[in-house]
């Protein structure tokens, strides 16, 4: 398999998804000027099924459950990340979220690296296998119903104005429970866990770098290079054996880390040995100064946090603001 490298970026509704997404596509573009035109996000909102003359009416009352697995278009997504994944020239569809309805079909074009952003893109086992790399964007509940309340007042992403009580209302109802029935069990199938969402700079920092690495290193290509040369076998270096994404990250040095049942790799100011626990797994090695952080879990997860870095009071460079 060749390109496209697909990032498939889950969590809650309002939890910093589409800010994780821009980031990731800003800051590469910024640093590799030439992937522009080469990457896109696609938001599993405008895979809504078209709704039924009852339904549009419940909706409009407030009474459709949005957050539900039952209202997404699944096998259209699959065809759609088919033809992606297959190099086939495609279309991705468009839902009105005011409307409440498709209102028709974009040409996409082949692109080398896809972020799919959703509530429920790790949801299916076909969605996730056609992914190269899965992201829980994590936020508490308070925090994503303060940021509910924020953007539907306001009709924010699209949406329609809601007044507070409707808001209130279906978060109670629908957003709440679909989060802990159907969303929050998915997380289990991340490789990389984003603690406190879109506002954790030092984490999308060192996810950020981890995607460099990935897009020159694992697959031996430079992004820098013409598309021709650029669709060589990344998404085949990454896709077969997914669980090397976060072994990868575990190969820095491992220490101790702040969390009980996790450890935490470290690469500071200076260069750091391994611990013996990390010796024992192979042949020690050092870390360069690339000063970043990610804890990584028992169960394979990475788990990027900056709490280790500064209970050790090291330096570990300047993150955005």
């Amino acid at each position: 398999m060749n390109f496209p490298f697909i990032i498939g970026v889950a969590g809650g509704s309002a939890s910093g998804k589409k800010e994780v997404c821009a980031y990731i596509t800003e800051s590469l573009s910024e640093k590799h000027p030439r992937l522009h035109r080469r990457m896109a996000t696609v938001s599993l909102s405008d895979f809504y099924r078209p709704l039924t003359a009852d339904e549009v009416e419940l909706a409009n009352e407030g009474n459709f459950n949005f957050d539900h697995p039952d209202a997404f278009d699944w096998k259209l997504l699959e065809a759609f990340l088919n033809d992606v994944v297959a190099h086939r020239q495609t279309q991705v569809p468009k839902f009105d979220l005011v409307e409440r309805k498709r209102i028709g079909y974009e040409p996409f074009p082949p692109t080398d690296i896809i972020l799919l952003e959703g509530i429920l893109v790790l949801y299916k086992r076909k969605i996730r296998d056609l992914q190269s790399m899965h992201l829980f964007v994590d936020l508490d509940s308070d925090a994503r119903l303060a940021a509910t309340v924020h953007r539907d007042t306001v009709g924010g992403n699209g949406r329609q104005v809601k007044p507070l009580e409707t808001i209130l209302n279906q978060w109670i109802r629908f957003v709440k429970p679909a989060f802990e029935d159907f969303v929050l069990p998915t997380k289990k199938h991340a490789d990389i866990i984003i603690p406190r969402g879109a506002s954790n700079r030092i984490a999308l920092t060192i996810l950020l770098q981890h995607i460099d690495d990935l897009l020159i290193t694992l697959a031996n290509v430079n992004p820098l290079q013409s598309p021709t040369n650029s669709e060589q076998n990344l998404h085949h270096a990454a896709h077969p054996n997914r669980g090397s994404i976060a072994a990868s990250l575990a190969s820095l040095s491992l220490m101790s880390g702040p969390h009980p049942g996790t450890t935490s790799a470290i690469a500071a100011a200076d260069s750091e040995p391994v611990s013996a626990e990390s010796s024992a797994r192979g042949t020690p090695r050092r870390v360069p100064s690339v000063q970043m952080l990610a804890g990584v879990s028992h169960g394979g997860v990475a788990v990027l946090d900056a709490a280790a870095v500064r209970e050790r009071n090291e330096p570990y460079g300047e993150v955005p603001n």
